[in-house]
This record gives C-alpha cells, structure tokens and sequence, in this order.
C-alpha cells in the first residue's frame, strides 16, 4: 500500500499491524484506536489525522508529516519520528499543559519515543 491515497479515510480501530502505508497521503485520515504496532509511515503525510488512543507501538514515523495531526491517548512507545514535522502539535500540547518531557521525547532530534 506503499504511496497510497487514504486521505480522509475512516479507519477507526482497523488493524494495521506491520502495514507499509510509507509515502502515502493520510491527511485527514481517522485512525482512532487503529493498532499500527510496527507499521511504516515513513514520509506520510499525517496532517490534521486523528490518531487518538492509537496503538503505534514501534511506528516508523521517520519524515512523517503530522502537523496538526491528534494523537491524545496514544501509545508511541519505541515509535521513531526522526524528522518528523510536529510544529503544530509541539504548539498544541503547550497550551493543554502537556510536560516539557513528553515534547522532548517527540523532539524530531531524538529519533525516537520510549
């Protein structure tokens, strides 16, 4: 499915356990409660998705584009955001209060989130 047109796409708690959906327009998407463990979203375009209470457990996020992308409740254990545009959600999570430790562990710097 790699550089595959989902956006807008409604894939509320579909299993997408180790899919390769890299490169692919999810913009607008709705993944909530979706299982992602392990699913390549290397250079997708993520902008305005919902991914709240997702499980991307071990994601590859790396170049991805979530701005403004929703991930409240969602579990990004060893999930890697190398790269990763997450401005807008940096900017969001400030004002809702979210520790500066959990921005960091985001940090497109870091590389990955454990």
């Amino acid at each position: 499915m790699v550089g595959t047109d989902l956006g807008n796409a409604t894939l509320i708690e579909t299993d997408l356990t180790e899919g390769n959906l890299a490169d692919s327009n999810l913009a607008g998407a709705q993944f909530k409660g979706a299982i992602l463990q392990g699913a390549d979203l290397s250079g997708a375009d993520l902008t305005d998705a919902s991914m709240t209470s997702a499980d991307c457990e071990g994601a590859l996020l790396t170049g991805a584009n979530l701005t403004s992308a929703r991930l409240g409740n969602a579990r990004l254990a060893g999930a890697i955001l190398a790269r990763a545009n997450t401005t807008d959600m940096r900017r969001r999570w400030k004002s809702n209060g979210i520790s500066s430790t959990f921005r960091y562990f985001l940090s497109p710097s870091i590389g990955s989130c454990s």
